[in-house]
Order: C-alpha cells, then sequence, then structure tokens
C-alpha cells in the first residue's frame, strides 16, 4: 500500500509541475505578444502591472519588487533586451533549489 501511495504522490507532483511551467510558458507568451523580437528594461517596467506579468513572478516564486535584478539575470547576453528564449530560460532558472544561488 505504501509503494502505491508513493507512486500516486510522485504522479501527482509530476503533474504539477508539468502543469506550473505550462501556465508560466503561456503568461511568458502574452507578455511578449505585444512586442516584436525582444523586450527591453523600459517596457518590461511597463508590463510589472499586468495581470500576466505578476502571475509570473508569483509562479517563479519571486517579488515584483526585484524586477529589475531578475531582468538583469536572464539577460544572459547582457544586451539591455531579452527575447522570449533568453526570458523563458531564465524563469526556468529561477525556479527550483538553484534559485538562492543565481539570485545571491
Amino acid at each position: 500500500l505504501n509503494v502505491v501511495t508513493g507512486v500516486f504522490v510522485d504522479s501527482v507532483l509530476a503533474s504539477a509541475k508539468a502543469d506550473k511551467e505550462r501556465y508560466l510558458l503561456e503568461n511568458a507568451r502574452e507578455i511578449f505578444q505585444t512586442v516584436d523580437e525582444e523586450i527591453d528594461w523600459e517596457a518590461f517596467k511597463a508590463k510589472m502591472d499586468t495581470p500576466q506579468m505578476l502571475e509570473l513572478f508569483r509562479g517563479i516564486d519571486v517579488d515584483p519588487s526585484e524586477a529589475e535584478g531578475i531582468f538583469s539575470l536572464i539577460d544572459l547576453d547582457e544586451s539591455g533586451s531579452v527575447n522570449i528564449g533568453e526570458f523563458l530560460n531564465g524563469c526556468v532558472r529561477l525556479q527550483g533549489p538553484s534559485k538562492a544561488l543565481e539570485t545571491a
């Protein structure tokens, strides 16, 4: 019985993680829908009050007041703007156990 319960709990946790990642992906798509290929800090900051951006920050468990630091972290090529690939990779990196190391 314990093995069956363990398998069930593991399956539920995996499903919840996949749902969360899909939700974050949809929010990111909505954020980037109104911009060209990339978004700079000013455009990013202007979107901070949108429900999609607030949900995204909630989803990666980061306070929106940290937005400028997060933007700098996800701007991997230091161009002053991020494309959707950089943005999504950054959001994935900022989830889970490595988050404390990334933001330190």
